[in-house]
């Protein structure tokens, strides 16, 4: 598994936070196999030094996809996934983490492939005591 971390500026004495319409994964060349079956998966979470792949239900977890590739008996390879893959978010999703995290696994060495995320989010003032509310109830 691999991580890339992504400082969001936000801080308590900022007293800001993101709201999240939607994000977007988008994994870049696709390999091209044969007679196999490729699985990787991406995860955008704020906790940070997972050992193991987080579930989509765990604390934290912002968005997370699993794209597969298959290539049948009949030789003809395709994707189940077509990018990018997008999340949307109504009501956005409120986060006031410093960091966010993106987890990558997959079952296959590739290292040609390339994961890309946007995030897109608008930024909105808050309270310091409404910045501690959101942190504590969402985990962040």
């Amino acid at each position: 598994m691999h991580s890339q971390s992504l400082n969001t500026g936000l801080s308590l004495r900022g007293e800001l936070i993101w709201l999240i319409h939607q994000v977007e994964f988008f994994v870049y060349p696709y390999p091209s196999l044969s007679n196999t079956q490729w699985n990787l998966q991406v995860c955008l979470s704020t906790q940070s030094g997972l050992s193991s792949f987080p579930d989509a239900d765990q604390r934290g977890v912002i968005a997370s996809h699993y794209y597969t590739h298959l290539y049948p008996s009949s030789g003809n390879q395709w994707w189940v996934d077509e990018d990018p893959f997008i999340h949307s978010y109504l009501p956005p999703i409120p986060l006031a983490s410093s960091m966010v995290i993106m987890y990558v696994y997959s079952n296959m060495t590739v290292a040609s492939t390339n994961v890309w995320t946007r995030i897109g989010y608008t930024t909105v003032p808050l309270t310091s005591a409404t910045y501690l509310e959101i942190a504590e109830a969402w985990g962040w």
